[in-house]
């Protein structure tokens, strides 16, 4: 490949930032249970999860299934990376983040993927998820999910 040949950009980045009265501790432990988003995070928008390995398999409410395979958990960071290799994305990397922030966590969810016309489904399944996952991860929430 020519190395001066301009590349057509074929990916996309799709990025949610959602803060939560919640601890930022208390929120990466839900978040880094690799094996548990589906009921710990994200009940309902997931309904079944298993375990294959370092990946998992998950079922969306919507019937599709992917398998997401373990990439990276760093607790310092407090940053998880997963990847989809297999199915209708080129490429699919995902990395969720929580860090402090003046109400409690901030839950940064960052998905890079190919081809790039699949962000705005994408963005959409992520914007489905996000009042399920603040739900679950704030205090209020769960005392009233009961």
């Amino acid at each position: 490949m020519d190395p001066d040949m301009p590349l057509a950009p074929s990916g996309a980045t799709v990025r949610r930032q959602t803060d939560l009265a919640a601890d930022p501790a208390a929120v990466w432990d839900a978040i880094a249970d690799f094996g548990a988003v589906h009921t710990r995070v994200v009940p309902g928008f997931l309904t079944a999860l298993a375990l294959d390995g370092s990946d998992r398999i998950v079922t969306f409410a919507t019937g599709v299934v992917a398998r997401e395979a373990f990439i990276s958990r760093d607790d310092t960071l407090r940053r998880l990376v997963y990847a989809i290799p297999e199915g209708p994305f080129r490429s699919y990397s995902a990395a969720f983040e929580v860090a402090a922030a003046p109400a409690g966590a901030r839950v940064t969810w960052t998905i890079d993927l190919a081809p790039a016309s699949f962000a705005g489904y994408v963005g959409g399944m992520m914007d489905e998820a996000l009042p399920i996952m603040r739900r679950m991860l704030e205090p209020a929430g769960r005392a009233g999910a009961g």
